[in-house]
């Protein structure tokens, strides 16, 4: 019998490397096997199929594709939504607005468009829900969010679409997404372009070569390693990917500090004054809403890193966290202004929420516990002009019978 050779070091080497090498690969199938069992099946086709897609619009930026489909979000806290045959969050419904109902449309960006609302409880669902429980079964609420749309874009959605649905009350919530083109001292009309038509050619929803086509359709590991770091390198967030530089200024020059433009001012005050015009000439009640914001002047340090200042200009870091209240207190002016001066409704859910932590995952998006205060301050300001309509609808059906 043989005696066991010495160790040399290269074989002491060797051996170290098998078992490196043995054990990486234990340890990647049982995270292939653990995502396979506990995670849904994906790959860049299936998430493409299943995310948000947008058009290109003529009167508004874009528009979210009309086909009938669930959206489910996984690379974060896990969400989903429906995206209705018309192309709007929520459940379908007619455009010919059915005899009887009392219907409520929503305007605005992604706050109402309301992500991390999972499945039916978005806010606008959530007031659906609230007014018919108080004893108007009629109502039916219409979530028109669409992310990353300004109030131009809401003007343009009500003008070119939004009427022929006949809503009884148009509802009009937009604000952050205009304080990103308040440092513009170009126009709307020769800054904004449509948007692409969709993000669907992005690298997140298709392979780049062979291998990646490969490991993606045989790992599931691989899958949610890919997705991440895409999310990471293009800094893709709850409002799409981060631009530090607008295009506004040519890269070999030195960028401005971040300036409030009265000009944009005025157009945002002419976009509120428009929209309110629109619903009254559509014989819909127009009610502006004061967006809810995590922008306070008590806020902490911590809550100050929460806010997404890249989105606000090419040169975020000029734009001081205190400044960012006095420009939505600005934005409040105006709507008080507007609606004073032409009539509408304004419902105020900032005075209770705004600067509270606990009612937001960001700068503007609500979390759960927002997206319910919200619905219950909107639906208690909204549920008097139910009353007041379904009373003047009776009176008329009241008054028809007795003509007959």
């Amino acid at each position: 019998m043989s005696a066991t050779p010495p160790l040399t070091v290269k074989r002491k080497m060797q051996f170290i490397g098998f078992l490196v090498t043995i054990s990486v690969l234990i340890a990647l199938l049982l995270g292939e096997l653990y995502i396979r069992w506990n995670v849904e099946y994906l790959t860049p086709e299936i998430l493409r199929d299943k995310s948000l897609q947008y058009e290109p619009a003529l009167f508004s930026r874009h528009f979210i594709k009309q086909r009938s489909t669930t959206i489910r979000f996984t690379s974060s806290q896990p969400f989903e939504y429906r995206i209705n045959a018309l192309g709007y969050r929520g459940p379908d419904f007619l455009p010919d607005k059915p005899e009887g109902t009392l219907r409520i449309l929503i305007y605005g960006g992604s706050q109402v468009f309301n992500g991390g609302g999972n499945r039916d409880n978005d806010w606008p669902r959530q007031i659906e829900r609230a007014v018919r429980a108080s004893g108007y079964p009629n109502v039916e609420v219409i979530n028109a969010g669409i992310p990353g749309l300004a109030s131009f874009d809401s003007v343009g959605r009500l003008f070119s679409e939004g009427h022929q649905f006949h809503p009884d009350i148009v509802v009009l919530c937009n604000g952050w997404n205009d304080i990103k083109y308040f440092h513009l001292k170009t126009n709307l009309f020769r800054h904004y372009k449509p948007k692409k038509a969709s993000d669907s050619d992005h690298v997140r929803y298709n392979y780049v070569n062979g291998l990646d086509r490969f490991l993606s359709e045989h790992s599931q590991l691989y899958v949610q390693l890919r997705d991440r770091f895409v999310f990471w390198w293009f800094g893709i967030t709850a409002e799409g990917v981060i631009n530090q530089v607008d295009g506004s200024n040519p890269p070999d020059k030195e960028i401005p500090p971040y300036s409030l433009q009265q000009s944009a001012l005025n157009q945002y005050r002419l976009n509120i004054e428009t929209f309110v015009d629109l619903a009254n000439n559509i014989g819909a009640v127009p009610v502006l809403v004061k967006q809810a914001r995590l922008a306070h002047p008590d806020n902490s340090e911590a809550e100050k890193k929460r806010i997404s200042y890249t989105f606000l200009g090419p040169d975020p870091t000029n734009l001081l966290p205190e400044m960012l209240p006095k420009i939505f207190g600005k934005i409040d002016e105006i709507i008080t202004s507007v609606a004073d001066r032409k009539g509408a409704l304004v419902l105020d859910p900032s005075q209770k929420m705004s600067g509270k932590g606990d009612y937001f995952s960001d700068h503007i998006h609500f979390s759960a516990q927002g997206t319910a205060e919200m619905a219950r301050i909107l639906s208690a300001g909204l549920l008097p002009v139910v009353e007041r309509l379904s009373f003047s609808g009776q009176n008329e059906a009241v008054t028809g019978e007795m003509d007959k």
